[in-house]
Parts: C-alpha cells; structure tokens; sequence
C-alpha cells in the first residue's frame, strides 16, 4: 500500500486567547460605552439594549485578532490503529501514576511497583507496532 507523495495543507484561523491580557480588557471595557454613558436611565428597547453589548465583541477581537494558521496533515502509519492507542494512552498514565509517586514518596517499593509496571506496559507498547499476520 503506497502514500499519497503530495503533501496536504490545511489552514483555519483561531484567536491566540493565551494572549489574552485581562487588565487591558478590564481597563478598555471600563472605558467604553457601556460603563460611561447611563444606559439605565435611558428608554431603549431590548434589541437596542443588546446592540450595546457587541461592544464588548469588538473589544476581545480587537485584544485578540484572527490569526491564520496553516500546518500539514500527515497520514498515522498503517500500523497505528485502536489497540495501539489504547496501549500508548495506559502506558501514559502508568508513566503519571509513576512520576506521581517518585514526587510523593520517593524510594519506596510502591516507587518500585509502579515502576516496572511502567515498563511492562513500555514493552508492550514497543510490540504493538510489529506486523501481525
């Protein structure tokens, strides 16, 4: 079974919200038409009420832009299906359970369990990837 040689390429744009920067909302939100001008005292209907509010849109798309992003698709290997995942997701979290008690209570036997269960399950994953006929 061969590869597609063409490599494929997907763009999509997103908002970089790890940028956002809550004071500069907080600051420019106080700022705006919603907390400057009485809009309680005013007699707008719910529609115009509503339309207030797209202030705020327009002030987390101005703090965080559309940003386009572009990466390439690769094709899994033939070899990688549902019983190889499973194995690589249960040999993370032995790793965790691992590390967990290496910070907890380190140089125990419980450290050591967990250990070599971590390594059977290593092991196991390795074996996954050969070719069953």
């Amino acid at each position: 079974m061969r590869r597609s040689t063409t490599p494929t390429y997907v763009t999509f744009e997103r908002r970089k919200w790890k940028d956002f920067d809550l004071s500069i909302f907080r600051t420019q939100l106080f700022n705006s038409v919603l907390c400057t001008s009485d809009l309680f005292n005013t007699d707008l209907d719910a529609d115009a009420l509503a339309a207030q509010y797209d202030v705020i849109t327009s002030i987390l798309y101005g703090l965080v832009p559309v940003t386009k992003t572009t990466y390439r698709v690769r094709q899994s290997d033939l070899w990688y299906d549902n019983d190889c995942h499973s194995v690589k997701c249960a040999a993370r979290k032995l790793e965790w359970q691992y590390k967990r008690a290496v910070r907890t209570v380190p140089g125990t036997s419980l450290t050591l369990s967990h250990k070599t269960t971590w390594i059977d399950a290593l092991t196991l994953l390795c074996k996954c990837g050969t070719v069953k006929f």
